[in-house]
């Protein structure tokens, strides 16, 4: 059983279709589980597999952020979804086989994923975040979280993980949509600039949010045209 493990903040539009990726997965086995730390808005779920957190106070960085998310999710394998990425068709399904062929890894991955850009498919990709996926033990052995830009690089590299990449994608790189991306920012910069920008550019939504998960387009429709 998998743990989908999703940080948001002001970007519910996109949230939505990284729920309904999930919801796609007819994995009720699995759970979502959402981490939203804007105070002035509440997000609902009314799906009993997509759990929502929403916290009254906003994390120091990312990778404080990402750790209690991380500690909120019951199952033993986590996935690391951002809002403004999509599981891809199967998703769920190709990790399980992954994790199931291959026992005794700390970090299973894909070795390429679908990469979009403007919502526009581009092919195969690779980048730090393939769809990692990571054990519970492994992540317990990391002390480190407070980084806001680098933090993938972090947790899946520099603490001696036996990773597994397999051959098949379970993600949706996702880049433009008039939102802000905080690897587009570049490091080097404090938690605060960093949050400032997620601020003057995020969704000015406030109070109570019922998540309408849909697609805007049919992305695995787009994918499947062009292989």
């Amino acid at each position: 059983m998998i743990s989908v493990a999703t940080l948001t903040y002001r970007r519910e539009s996109i949230l939505e279709e990284a729920v309904q990726s999930f919801l796609l997965q007819n994995c009720p086995d699995c759970e979502m589980v959402i981490l939203n730390d804007h105070a002035n808005v509440e997000y609902r779920s009314s799906y009993d597999n997509v759990r929502v957190i929403n916290s009254n106070h906003r994390f120091p960085s990312i990778g404080q952020k990402l750790k209690y998310c991380f500690s909120n999710c019951k199952h033993n394998y986590i996935y690391r979804l951002d809002d403004d990425d999509l599981l891809c068709e199967g998703a769920i399904e190709n990790l399980k086989e992954a994790i199931t062929n291959n026992p005794g890894y700390d970090i299973y991955r894909s070795n390429r994923t679908h990469y979009f850009q403007n919502n526009n498919y581009k092919g195969l990709s690779d980048s730090i975040n393939n769809g990692n996926c990571y054990t519970k033990d492994y992540v317990a052995t990391i002390e480190d979280w407070n980084r806001s830009c680098d933090e993938d690089i972090h947790i899946t590299y520099n603490h001696n993980a036996k990773i597994y990449n397999s051959p098949k994608q379970t993600m949706i790189y996702r880049w433009g949509m008039e939102t802000y991306h905080i690897s587009g920012i570049g490091a080097g910069k404090s938690h605060d600039e960093y949050f400032d920008i997620a601020d003057s550019a995020g969704s000015k939504t406030s109070g109570d949010y019922k998540l309408k998960p849909h697609f805007k387009q049919d992305y695995y429709r787009m994918i499947k045209e062009q292989q």
